[in-house]
């Protein structure tokens, strides 16, 4: 079933299309634009990742001696040295 525009997104378009006819912006700088946003968003969502999880273990090393998690976090430990 698709989708029907709504009035917003309706006149988003409509002045979206008025400001690349009036030579203000091409499609070509859009283009760059969203595709240089699209990279900074993947990096940084994989970097805020990788400090996540980084700080996670971290957090789970100070754990190992207790005897009620010490076994958990031995696997978490191995699962992710892996």
């Amino acid at each position: 079933m698709p989708k029907t525009k709504t009035k917003q997104q309706d006149q988003a378009e409509q002045t979206l299309q008025k400001i690349i006819e009036s030579g203000l912006v091409s499609y070509k700088s859009i283009f760059k634009v969203n595709f240089l946003r699209g990279l900074s968003f993947g990096f940084g969502s994989v970097l805020g990742a990788t400090v996540l999880v980084a700080l996670v273990a971290w957090i789970l090393s100070w754990f190992n001696n207790m005897w009620i998690l010490g076994g958990l976090i031995d696997a978490i430990r191995n699962s992710l040295a892996n």
